[in-house]
């Protein structure tokens, strides 16, 4: 092969080490664009964000790791193992524990400041703080979250920690190689390598992350942040072990130095086992579904071989077009760690000065991606690099002065703050949501997909993906349909549910444990069930076309249509005069009066939904999706909802109260108990219980008129 001098490598991997940390940034600003889970969701979302996200999330960390594992070897050779864990320790546990400490609470602080601070008492950031640092000894295995979330992660410090693990095992196999008496027969510069041997290196290191992501999932390892410091994922060291051990593999076969490095060949033979994954993974989901395991296995297959394809790709370009000196580019990879620990921060500052923005998400990623790489940057070059001791006093200051003075108050910070008495003459300061399938079922790794939840006779219903069951107070839970999947049920009263399934619609019997199927007016599925307090009910029906109605079945089987532009949840309100309903590409819940006929017509908007985006009470000239799954009154008219931001409650008037935050998105939610004083509250694996200062309004007799109050 051509020879290119050896040293030239050293320019190619700085270019890698920069452009990789501007990836890993600008897939910070778009998380939020791309209308997924993170500290400050925007409601000015794309699809384009979502794909980059998707793709980046776990390529951008494998192409650190095999950088990190290339260096590895050079920086241990001539070096004692205690003398290189040292200078680790210093070069990473130093900036991990300064920012752990420091800047990592300010990211879901952000959060909470974006949210109104739905789910704080209040907006004193010492107090939050304290909580977040406090959390560490809430338990040896903590979950981590990447958005507002009042316990403790390493946030994206958790890279130092997991490459000091990968550092400490590589130092001490070293040492085991040589007490074995191996050692490398020839120098990696000699070794001729062929594209055949790439392919062979990538495709054995997917072989094995491949059977590490196979023994997680069927061992149902836990996963989360262990004794402050080591974060727990055994998918994590699957994928990012392998790959490290592949970049120490590389730098020991001289990969990349005398012009040696993959090419479009190595490139072909993975690709074509990707293909084989992808076209597997399509075949058993068309003939078996999602529940198959095998279908978690080559998709896990697929998902390995991208990564591995993308840091093959991705190191292989930037070698081969970037491989030359440039002082800019020297710069920029001496900068390149250090500007990793600052811009997650940076980012979440930037992207609140645009949150309220009613513009294209395009611009909002331009006006905080661009300005947060150049202050990264700069705070990097000339504060960090230059003066680090300037550099921790800066940090450590910073985090008094927010304690001291907290953010600046804005049009959307102090929203539901300002609400919090009434709130909490609602729902206790105290309360919290209790888990009850953990808890009083004993039951740990349920894991159903929660979707409807009501309350009749001393039980709690509720549907999933396998089937009705039912749960009393004291916790004993039992099966009472388990052939098919469970969307929505509904109370009608006198042991009576409407109980909709994928594609069905039928009414349950509890007193003979079976149910009667309705007839629906062609093919299509029940998106939600409401009682008209009269042993009838409400449903919302959508067609295989498309075409939605609110259909009113009588308790006599008689049915009445709607065509109203209706979507998403309803809820019969406290009177039984009339109905609660969201409708499609609004933010906005309806109030829907019944007739004495039980037709129905439009009175006026009640309430709109919260959703956490700078906006709330504010006029929005795009459509807007609600992501609202369930409602429910109490006895004096208040609304309860639920969506991707938590439980929402509205006084009579529809003015909004306060959030309760959920440690999952929630999907319905209903009061019961003896007194009807609890709010149960399903996620998609479990089922919370809030204790009120309110009731929910009981089901009227079927033989009772109910007249306005």
């Amino acid at each position: 092969m051509s020879g290119a001098p050896a040293t030239s490598r050293l320019y190619f991997f700085d270019n890698v080490r920069y452009l990789v940390i501007i990836w890993v940034t600008l897939f910070h600003v778009a998380s939020g664009l791309a209308g997924h889970q993170e500290f400050i969701r925007d409601s000015n979302t794309s699809v384009v964000f979502s794909v980059f996200h998707a793709y980046s999330v776990t390529v951008m960390m494998a192409i650190m790791f095999f950088t990190a594992g290339y260096f590895s070897t050079p920086s241990l050779r001539n070096r004692r193992t205690g003398l290189f864990l040292k200078n680790k320790l210093v070069r990473l546990g130093v900036p991990w524990l300064v920012g752990v400490l420091f800047l990592g609470p300010t990211m879901p602080y952000m959060a909470y400041y974006s949210r109104s601070f739905a789910g704080l008492s209040s907006d004193s950031y010492w107090d939050f703080w304290q909580r977040y640092m406090g959390s560490i000894f809430d338990g040896w295995l903590l979950p981590i979250n990447f958005t507002a979330n009042p316990i403790f992660h390493q946030q994206h410090f958790w890279f130092l920690s997991v490459l000091f693990v990968f550092f400490v095992a590589h130092a001490l196999l070293r040492d085991a190689r040589a007490r074995w008496g191996l050692t490398d027969a020839e120098p990696a510069v000699e070794r001729a390598v062929s594209q055949w041997d790439f392919a062979r290196a990538f495709l054995l290191t997917a072989l094995v992350a491949i059977v590490g992501f196979a023994l997680s999932n069927q061992l149902d390892l836990p996963s989360g942040t262990f004794a402050f410091f080591f974060k727990v994922s055994a998918l994590d060291v699957a994928l990012y072990g392998s790959v490290y051990a592949l970049g120490a593999y590389a730098h020991a076969r001289g990969w990349y130095t005398n012009a040696q490095a993959p090419g479009w060949k190595a490139v072909g033979f993975i690709a074509l086992f990707l293909l084989g994954a992808a076209l597997s993974s399509a075949a058993v989901f068309f003939q078996s579904g999602m529940d198959s395991p095998l279908l978690m296995f080559f998709g896990s297959a697929a998902a390995v071989l991208i990564n591995l394809l993308s840091v093959l790709g991705f190191t292989s370009l930037i070698h081969r077009y970037m491989n030359t000196p440039s002082h800019i580019n020297e710069r920029f990879a001496a900068n390149s760690y250090s500007v990793y620990l600052v811009q997650y921060p940076v980012v979440l500052v930037f992207r609140l000065m645009n949150f309220s923005w009613e513009v294209s998400p395009f611009i909002k990623f331009i006006t905080a991606g661009v300005p947060a790489l150049v202050v990264s940057y700069l705070i990097s070059e000339y504060l960090i690099g230059r003066r680090p001791p300037l550099a921790v006093f800066a940090t450590v200051g910073m985090h008094a002065t927010l304690c001291l003075f907290g953010l600046p108050r804005t049009d959307f910070s102090h929203q539901l703050l300002d609400r919090q008495a009434q709130f909490h003459a609602v729902i206790p300061a105290e309360a919290r949501p209790v888990a009850l399938l953990d808890e009083r079922m004993g039951s740990g790794g349920w894991g159903s997909s929660m979707t409807g939840i009501t309350w009749q006779d001393g039980e709690l219903y509720f549907g999933s993906t396998e089937g009705l069951q039912a749960m009393r107070t004291e916790g004993i839970w039992k099966m009472l349909e388990g052939e098919e999947s469970i969307r929505r049920v509904a109370a009608l009263g006198q042991g009576l549910l409407a109980v909709a399934g994928d594609r069905t619609l039928s009414i349950w019997h509890s007193d003979t444990n079976n149910a009667q199927e309705i007839n629906l007016s062609g093919e299509g599925i029940v998106n939600e069930l409401v009682s008209d307090g009269k042993g009838g009910f409400f449903y919302e029906f959508v067609s295989d076309k498309g075409n939605a109605m609110l259909v009113h079945r009588h308790s006599d089987d008689a049915e009445q249509v709607s065509s109203l532009p209706i979507a998403g949840a309803g809820a019969l309100s406290t009177t039984h005069q009339s109905i609660l309903w969201t409708a499609d590409s609004t933010l906005a819940v309806y109030r829907l009066d019944i007739s004495a006929d039980g037709a129905l017509r439009v009175r006026n908007s009640f309430a709109e939904v919260f959703m956490a985006d700078g906006k709330y009470g504010r006029a929005r000239p795009d459509p807007m999706q609600h992501t609202v799954s369930g409602l429910t009154v109490d006895r004096e008219g208040r609304l309860f909802l639920v969506n991707r931001v938590g439980l929402q409650v509205f006084d009579p008037t529809g003015a909004l109260l306060g959030v309760v935050q959920l440690p999952d998105q929630p999907t319905d939610c209903t009061f019961g108990g003896p007194d009807l004083s609890t709010l149960y509250i399903a996620t998609k694996d479990q089922v919370y219980a809030l204790e009120t200062r309110t009731a929910g309004s009981p089901l009227a007799p079927l033989d009772e008129m109910i007249n306005d109050l």
